[in-house]
């Protein structure tokens, strides 16, 4: 099952479905597109296929569907999100180390107001990566006044408005939460005359083929999907083959960091 409106899912899906052919299996797809009440119709409509496995990207402790998914006999693998249950395996990334350890390096070049655009604060992956935002003024000794913390939905417009806040709070370095806010942010940025680098710092999560677009080069947090979906493919794939027996387990996996020069000294 898939948000397959997520870049990060739409990769994944791809990677791992390549992955799984290889180990002798076929994977069949089924999107939600954030449509939770329907969650329970798709859960059932590939049971109803005789899976063998699932596979679940980015499901929501909130879900209703979830005692649905306690009930189901198969291997279950979660990817990004974490779920405690006795027959659900897991992958998570270190999103919050990851964000702590850029935003500690914007407090170390000396920026006194720090903008972060996160995710809805409903979301769990989007609380982890603005809880290693937090977690580094706290170590740091950094004001949290200071900290301007703004949220979007994840869209493309709601990076820009969300960057126009920002500018308006005249904070000189921004990280921002994910890839399609992102591209929001730098329009604004752009639009608004400021370069990047030079006069405001920013880095963002991003993916290996569009860190290097941009000029200067974009400090970018990367999850590692050809890792992740081969671990995941070999993961369901050890579990059905036996039987589904094995204890459960969460892999964190580490997300790769791109130093890049749109973060400098601010002075």
């Amino acid at each position: 099952m898939n948000n397959a409106k997520s870049m990060f899912s739409s990769n994944m899906t791809a990677t791992l479905g390549d992955e799984l052919e290889q180990l002798g299996y076929s994977m069949l797809l089924s999107g939600y597109h954030e449509q939770h009440t329907k969650i329970d119709v798709k859960m059932n409509f590939l049971l109803s296929r005789k899976i063998d496995g699932l596979i679940i990207f980015e499901p929501e402790e909130k879900w209703k569907s979830l005692d649905l998914i306690k009930k189901i006999e198969i291997p279950i693998l979660s990817i990004n999100t974490s779920l405690t249950m006795p027959n659900v395996d897991s992958i998570v990334m270190d999103n919050r180390t990851s964000t702590k350890t850029v935003v500690t390096k914007m407090i170390d070049f000396g920026h006194k107001k720090i903008g972060i655009i996160a995710g809805p604060d409903t979301d769990s992956v989007a609380k982890e990566r603005l809880s290693g935002a937090i977690d580094a003024a706290h170590e740091q000794n950094f004001s949290e006044e200071n900290l301007k913390i703004v949220y979007g939905d994840y869209s493309k417009q709601s990076g820009q408005e969300c960057m126009q806040e920002l500018l308006e709070e005249k904070v000189t370095s921004v990280f921002v939460c994910n890839y399609n806010m992102s591209l929001g942010a730098l329009q604004a940025i752009y639009e608004a005359g400021i370069a990047v680098g030079s006069q405001l710092s920013f880095a963002n999560f991003a993916y290996f083929e569009t860190s290097d677009i941009f000029r200067p080069r974009l400090t970018s947090i990367c999850q590692p999907v050809d890792e992740i979906s081969k671990y995941a493919a070999q993961r369901i794939v050890k579990r059905i083959q036996s039987n589904n027996s094995l204890e459960t387990e969460v892999k964190i996996m580490h997300n790769d960091i791109l130093w890049h020069d749109s973060i400098r000294r601010f002075t």
